[in-house]
């Protein structure tokens, strides 16, 4: 987990939320939630983040801070509607799609779920994972369900969570421009066929 790297998205995000349970510390920009390594400096609140990531006193200013203990009653499940726990409730499995897609300069991973659901997760929100992931390390994205019903994505490797992410709202403007591609390769596999038949019929 590269840990820079939370915290460089909690800087361009301008937000973040620190949760501590015990000894477990969690931090979120709001989109990606991590649990902090038990060898990663403690940040008890604000400044001791800005030191650890090195944010000048003007960055800080800009960003949206939050500490928050957490306990048995208040966990973070209870407070954020998001269980950073291996295993929590019903979980479905999901598969990348064979194709992505860049929206409002986001490049997107699109998952499926084995029921049919699809999202676009943006890859920047990856980014403290992604060296794992670029070294061959088998990872699993799985959907889960917030208090609240919206869907939430979290990332293991065998049966450890190792990253909570919030899809991608696509508004009318994405799904309008969906329907032009279908369309448009719709159109095109007209075509395709229609010449098809056309060379059958000349070959006869």
């Amino acid at each position: 987990m590269n840990m820079q790297k939370m915290g460089k998205l909690c800087k361009e995000n301008m937000s973040m939320k620190l949760y501590r349970k015990g000894c477990t510390q969690y931090i979120s920009d709001g989109i990606t939630t991590v649990e902090m390594p038990r060898n990663f400096p403690d940040l008890c609140d604000e400044n001791a983040a800005a030191a650890v990531f090195g944010w000048t006193d003007k960055q800080l200013d800009e960003i949206s801070c939050e500490v928050e203990e957490l306990d048995v009653i208040n966990d973070l499940y209870e407070v954020t509607g998001i269980s950073m726990d291996d295993v929590s409730g019903e979980e479905i499995p999901c598969k990348k799609a064979p194709m992505g897609f860049t929206y409002d300069g986001m490049r997107l991973l699109v998952l499926r779920d084995e029921h049919g659901g699809i999202a676009g997760i943006n890859e920047r929100q990856m980014e403290p994972i992604m060296d794992e992931l670029k070294n061959g390390q088998y990872m699993v994205w799985y959907r889960r369900t917030m208090k609240n019903g919206n869907p939430y994505y979290v990332l293991k490797c065998g049966m450890y969570l190792r990253m909570a992410v919030l899809p991608v709202v696509l508004d009318d403007v994405f799904a309008a421009a969906l329907d032009e591609i279908r369309a448009g390769l719709a159109t095109a596999a007209e075509i395709r066929q229609q010449m098809r038949r056309e060379g059958e019929e000349n070959d006869s």
